[in-house]
């Protein structure tokens, strides 16, 4: 039966992966760094746009991340292969995942 604690391990890491966090979260910003968004761990967020600061929730819908504030019209992201997000729409362009110190 040594095929048992291979399977479990296997198991635990695939489970680990699946409720490990969104590779999303973290801390984006655009070019110019007047908007700033952080998407945090449950599907919290706050976003930032020249000095106006927001809380929001976020949803990951396929290659979409959309963005919901209070008082504010839901805003759609395009979630690119590299990691960057770009709000359909805007003019805020691009944002970058900022690098962890």
């Amino acid at each position: 039966m040594t095929c048992r604690p291979a399977l479990f391990v296997m198991s635990a890491i695939a489970a680990a992966a699946a409720c490990g966090g969104s590779t999303l979260e973290g801390t984006y910003r655009n070019a110019n760094g007047l908007a700033t968004l952080e998407l945090k761990a449950g599907g919290n967020a706050s976003f930032a746009l020249m000095g106006e600061q927001l809380t929001c929730t976020y949803k990951k819908d396929g290659a979409k991340l959309v963005l919901t504030c209070p008082n504010q019209d839901a805003m759609t992201l395009a979630i690119h292969e590299d990691g960057s997000l770009t709000p359909e729409g805007t003019f805020i362009g691009a944002m970058t995942k900022a690098k962890q110190p």
